[in-house]
């Protein structure tokens, strides 16, 4: 091979190359040549069509497409909790034909008529910033002080060509929203001077009655704003531009398709024309399921308790949020969801929201579900007895109900609160028998076998609210006997507000478990005196209960009795009410946790114990309009006696029907 070359190197003296350098530049000009022959066949064989439709593209009509006033919200009778106020917004409608400079040269006048937020520039945004002012600086020599000599007028120039180059998604973009009314009069002064520049007017969400502000309702991105990042490939993928109103949160979010509306659709050609293609249409406005007049009077209610428990009452030591759900049994219709936060300065915040997204041990109040399992299970027959008395087994430890009951049967359970009679039905459940001071054999399915019944009512799992982020609870995970005894009598797993409201319904109506919802209805206005009903929901039946309805009828019965006879656990709180109520109180033992959730200490470095009161029920007994549910934790001390839970739910049922006069 060698011999070869030398020969073609004798033959064409020219390919003998003596000097180095020489080779090294040649081969680097065959190196060029050869990647350019690759381009250019890239480009002829696989990219041909892109670049055909780029250099064309200036021949294209570019579609704009304008957004249209939000839908409103109101409340189950009409009282508006959101609507639209117009605001003047300085739009930018894109141009491929303006270069970079071209835009730049349209912020820097823009910024020197309008203010614009520069503190979310980043360094990067900055160095590029001063890349465009100082030509020919590499961004990597750029230092921190040279960044420090851009201008207040300089940065706010980059955030407005940042914004119009943005345009090129959608055709348009809002580069300022609620524009002040001076500013608005020096843009049109000089609008002439500023190509593609516009003054329009757009809605700004309004909130006539404080419930539209609260998180139930959500919040909306303001105009000027940009997708956040998990939205951003979704909302371009559709008809939205880059910084569209949007809904980040509860209702606003959830119902987004429905609150937007659909956008006017305009063509411009290459010479500027405007052709308009279709009108577009209003959001559609929301009736939701609340009853503005009732929250606020909830609302009245647990501040007033809070403050007074808290002034008064020792055991309140560690009490701060309390949480109410008020629903109609028959429809799953939410009336009102209720947080507040007692902060330690005595100011209140609301956190409706905390009652799907905090879960808490629940105590007494599940005891309908684990009377409800018994009977599904056939080891508690209708009347069935056990003499309540404390429970000793084979290691000396003991379980009892608050007080030696006696005698008592499924409905006297119920009515006094035993603990004994429901922890010896799951005893039954597990395959076996309770005899004081033995050995227990228990199936280890029987714990899964007791959750998967009170799915069945909503405890411990998503109650199909239409509103994101709804939590299920924890789920313990000891799986011993003594962990299934305590679960029966809700001392184990933990519920939301929203879950309780949802069982106690499920039991009121007789074994029908309804979603939890909070849209009534959808329509759309045309005028002030024309509207059309577009959507109207029904209540959405999730499952239905596989029992005789003499089962039901017991378990309410129990209920009643627990707050309508002298023995039951309600009764001093609810023994003068006209509505005939029904209902369950609970008592769960827990220990004290600060407003981060770390489990506190007392001065010996012992767990500080607490209580958790709450409270289910629905009235009237035998035809119910409302149910609700109602938590406090850590409301009592062990030694201190705090029953704010059924006082408040007291005067909430009472609430409830006295408003239902007036509507």
């Amino acid at each position: 091979m060698r011999e070869k070359i030398k020969k073609y190197q004798e033959k064409y003296p020219f390919l003998k190359i003596a000097n180095p350098r020489i080779k090294f530049v040649k081969l680097t000009v065959l190196i060029l040549i050869t990647l350019l022959f690759l381009r250019l066949s890239l480009i002829h064989h696989i990219y041909a069509d892109d670049y055909t439709a780029y250099l064309g593209k200036k021949d294209e009509k570019l579609l704009i497409k304008k957004s249209q006033t939000r839908g409103s919200i109101y409340d189950r009778h009409g009282k508006e909790l959101v609507t639209n106020t117009p605001v003047f917004a300085i739009i930018y409608r894109y141009d491929e034909k303006k270069s970079i400079d071209d835009l730049y040269h349209i912020a820097f006048s823009l910024a020197q008529l309008i203010d614009v937020d520069t503190d979310s520039l980043t360094t990067s945004q900055l160095k590029a910033l001063y890349q465009y002012l100082n030509t020919g600086v590499n961004p990597t020599d750029i230092e921190a002080k040279q960044l420090e000599q851009l201008t207040a007028h300089e940065k706010r120039a980059h955030v407005i060509f940042t914004k119009m180059a943005e345009a090129y998604y959608g055709g348009e973009n809002t580069l300022k929203f609620d524009v002040q009314a001076v500013e608005a009069a020096r843009v049109l002064d000089h609008i002439g001077e500023l190509p593609g520049i516009d003054l329009v007017t757009l809605g700004k969400r309004h909130f006539p009655d404080d419930l539209g502000e609260h998180d139930i309702v959500g919040r909306v991105s303001k105009g000027d704003s940009r997708f956040l990042r998990d939205d951003f490939k979704h909302y371009l993928n559709t008809e939205y531009t880059i910084n569209d109103p949007i809904g980040l949160s509860g209702i606003e979010r959830q119902y987004e398709d429905l609150l937007r509306g659909h956008k006017a659709r305009y063509e411009m050609s290459s010479t500027g024309e405007i052709i308009e293609l279709s009108t577009g249409t209003r959001g559609i406005d929301l009736v939701l399921t609340l009853d503005t007049a009732f929250s606020r009077r909830i609302d009245h209610i647990l501040e007033k308790h809070m403050i007074h428990v808290k002034k008064h009452r020792p055991g309140a030591t560690y009490l701060r949020e309390a949480y109410v759900v008020a629903v109609c049994p028959y429809t799953g219709e939410i009336l009102s969801l209720n947080g507040k936060i007692l902060n330690d300065d005595n100011a209140f915040s609301d956190h409706p929201l905390g009652t799907m997204h905090h879960a808490f041990t629940m105590g007494s109040v599940v005891k309908g579900a684990t009377l409800l399992t018994g009977y599904a299970h056939d080891v508690t027959r209708f009347g069935d007895q056990i003499d309540d008395r404390p429970m000793i087994f084979s290691d000396g430890s003991t379980k009892a109900s608050w007080s030696d009951l006696g005698l008592v049967d499924d409905i006297e359970a119920l009515r006094s609160s035993s603990n004994v009679y429901f922890m010896q039905q799951a005893i039954k459940i597990g395959g076996d028998v309770y005899h004081p001071k033995t050995n227990l054999n228990i199936n280890p399915d029987t714990l899964a076998q007791h959750r998967f019944s009170f799915f069945q009512y909503g405890l411990g799992t998503y109650t199909g609210i239409d509103l994101p982020g709804e939590q299920m609870g924890l789920r313990n995970q000891d799986q011993s006997i003594a962990k299934l005894l305590d679960f029966a009598i809700g001392q184990s797993d933990t519920y939301t507000t929203l879950q309780l409201a949802q069982y106690v319904s499920t039991i009121a109506n007789g074994g029908n478990r309804f979603a939890l919802r909070l849209l009534k209805e959808a329509s759309i206005k045309f005028s002030d005196d024309e509207r059309q009903l577009i959507y109207a929901t029904g209540p959405h039946l999730l499952n239905q209960i596989d029992l005789p309805a003499e089962a039901f009828k017991r378990v309410q019965e129990g209920f009643r009795q627990a707050l309508q006879t002298s023995e039951g656990t309600g009764y001093y709180h609810f023994r003068n009410s006209k509505y005939s109520p029904a209902g369950k109180t609970g008592t769960a033992e827990e220990f004290v946790r600060d407003e981060e959730g770390h489990l506190m200490f007392d001065w010996h470095g012992q767990l500080i114990e607490t209580n958790h009161m709450t409270f289910v029920g629905y009235a009237p007994h035998d035809k119910p309009e409302i149910a609700i549910a109602v938590v406090f934790p850590q409301a009592e001390l062990p030694d201190e006696k705090n029953p704010i839970a059924l006082e408040v739910a007291n005067e909430i049922i009472d609430a409830y029907f006295e408003l239902k006069r007036t509507h």
